[in-house]
């Protein structure tokens, strides 16, 4: 069952063009990126984009409702849209820069002793690759 859900998740990050990568320790857990290319539609595109989203009806299964998810991406409307599409999930948080999603993470780790989030959207930029690689990198250390 696990590996199936493993097959179809990869299948489905690379008929998008990304790639999916695990890294796991014993008595530790695992943790699951993946890199998945999104198109951004023009603004005159959006008006049918948000009529049909409106139309749509979906149900996100209830181990997704119950995650910390935190979404860092400079598009306003490409936030506005994840966090719609998650409106269910309990706790949802969105950055428009790494500085302001880092902060969340180690505030959060101050109070609490633990990790903030379950799963992170990161925007990626070819131009600011080197920075996200430090976000992570930065991330995985909180």
């Amino acid at each position: 069952m696990v590996q199936d859900l493993v097959s179809i998740c990869k299948n489905l990050v690379e008929i998008n063009g990304g790639e999916i990568k695990v890294e796991s320790q014993l008595e530790k857990g695992s943790k699951f990126s993946f890199t998945w290319n999104v198109e951004i539609l023009p603004k005159a595109s959006l008006s049918a984009e948000i009529q049909f989203n409106k139309q749509s009806s979906y149900v996100l299964p209830h181990t997704i409702r119950k995650k910390r998810i935190q979404i860092i991406h400079s598009a306003e409307n490409l936030r506005n849209s994840i966090m719609n599409y998650l409106k269910s999930v309990e706790k949802v948080d969105a950055f428009d820069t790494f500085e302001k999603g880092i902060k969340a993470v180690k505030t959060y780790k101050e109070l609490y002793d633990q990790f903030t989030y379950d799963i992170v959207f990161i925007g990626l930029y070819e131009n600011f690759k080197e920075e996200t690689i430090n976000f992570i990198l930065e991330l995985k250390n909180c």
